[in-house]
């Protein structure tokens, strides 16, 4: 392959939405027209403190609402918690004295939910144990799960959600398309890289005007993660965690440790980290016009077939978007572009970093990183990736559990393993 560049958008913040007035305006006038007891500035904080709780409600058997907004059972959970409407009380059954008791267990689950997560894979199996015990036995959660589901069918929920997809449906965002074809006359091959659920990043996409042909442009991280045979991999897991919580002191078995370990990997690629963009580079290499079709199953590329290829990232959060690439590729490879503005814009000021990890260009309007990109971005500006990137961080790539995932009946565990054998074989 030929030295090419890519210029990769985030979507959230990024192209779509960049000083978030269109979510901003989507909220505000839809607590204006449910009135749920609160003031105006304290219905506003306590939505986003039940939206920020998604991943928890997940875990409930709710639908998150991160990726699905104003969703019927996200919203059931939201009056649960936080309504102050005496009438709506009532007409909903809503408990009042349960409401800080609701609260405070779904925080608990939430803290448990990102430990789960982020960190050691064996203190993450340590809080996966918790989080389903903490769902298994508090009262709190439990009733807090039946009864969104049974409010969620509710006429006052059911239309409150249409009203909110009515909202969010008119507000206007502005078309990409434009930039997009400006770039690729000049030479650049743009995409994006995005974080969320599938169908709704590309929902997203299609509306600020990148139609079905920007189709297989889309990285997605859900869709990276999704390895063919996960599902069968997570039943048995949690049917190995049932028959270990007996005593929950003993340390797991061997074959749970290592499925564990092979499910943090995948999970790893369910976010914006290194391992990620690394899936993302890969996938670009080997299919660069048309890089999602690339993207299942995990392979990696071996430097002996690695052609460099020049990369720039553009998007609004420096945790997400710039950091991964950094502690990936070094501050000297690539360009890391930040654009601050909307929510995360005062988080993580430049003068907070380390001068070695800072964003190689920032912007705070887009007006101003759509000239940069047009009119004075050239390949020669960008130190090109050279190397192929690790999928997966070489800490946890041993011998041994890459020799158990690739004898392993799984499909889910044996298809990651041939990527992490392959990482483990090159020589870069």
């Amino acid at each position: 392959m030929p030295e090419r560049t890519f210029v990769a958008f985030d979507v959230d913040n990024t192209l779509l939405d960049p000083e978030m007035r269109a979510y901003r305006e989507t909220v505000v006038r839809f607590l204006e027209a449910t009135d749920i007891g609160l003031p105006q500035g304290e219905a506003y904080d306590a939505f986003e403190e039940a939206r920020a709780t998604g991943h928890a409600l997940e875990r409930l058997g709710l639908r998150n609402p991160i990726h699905h907004g104003g969703n019927a059972e996200g919203l059931a959970a939201f009056w649960l918690m936080y309504c102050a409407n005496t009438k709506q009380r009532k007409e909903l059954g809503i408990d009042e004295t349960a409401q800080v008791g609701i609260r405070e267990a779904l925080s608990e689950l939430a803290r448990l939910d990102k430990q789960t997560r982020k960190g050691a894979f064996d203190s993450r199996l340590v809080a996966e144990r918790r989080c389903r015990s903490l769902c298994s036995t508090d009262e709190r959660l439990q009733r807090l799960a039946a009864e969104a589901t049974r409010l969620a069918g509710y006429s006052l929920i059911m239309e409150a959600s249409r009203r909110f997809k009515s909202i969010e449906d008119v507000q206007p965002v502005a078309n990409r398309l434009a930039i997009m074809k400006t770039l690729a006359s000049r030479g650049l091959h743009p995409i994006i890289i995005t974080e969320g659920r599938t169908a709704n990043q590309d929902e997203k996409v299609q509306r600020i005007g990148l139609g079905e042909s920007w189709h297989s442009r889309v990285l997605v991280t859900e869709e990276t993660s999704r390895v063919a045979g996960i599902r069968e991999l997570d039943q048995v897991i949690s049917a190995l965690m049932d028959a270990e919580s007996a005593d929950t002191q003993r340390p797991p078995s061997a074959e749970l440790a290592s499925l564990w370990r092979y499910r943090c990997v995948m999970e790893e690629w369910a976010g914006k980290t290194p391992s990620f963009f690394a899936r993302c580079l890969h996938s670009i290499h080997q299919s660069p016009d048309a890089p999602r079709t690339s993207i299942q199953p995990p392979a990696y590329v071996p430097n002996k077939d690695w052609q460099p290829l020049k990369f720039v990232m553009i998007g609004d959060r420096y945790d997400k978007d710039v950091e991964p690439l950094i502690a990936l590729l070094g501050p000297g490879v690539g360009m890391k572009i930040r654009l601050r503005m909307g929510k995360y814009g005062q988080l993580h000021p430049e003068d907070s970093l380390d001068r070695g990890r800072l964003p190689d260009r920032t912007f705070t309007d887009w007006d101003s990183l759509a000239h940069f990109l047009t009119e004075e971005l050239t390949p020669e500006q960008i130190p090109p990736v050279t190397t192929p990137p690790d999928i997966a961080d070489r800490q946890f790539v041993t011998r041994e559990l890459v020799d158990f995932g690739l004898q392993c009946e799984l499909e889910a565990v044996r298809s990651v393993g041939a990527a992490l054998e392959a990482q483990l074989s090159d020589t870069t």
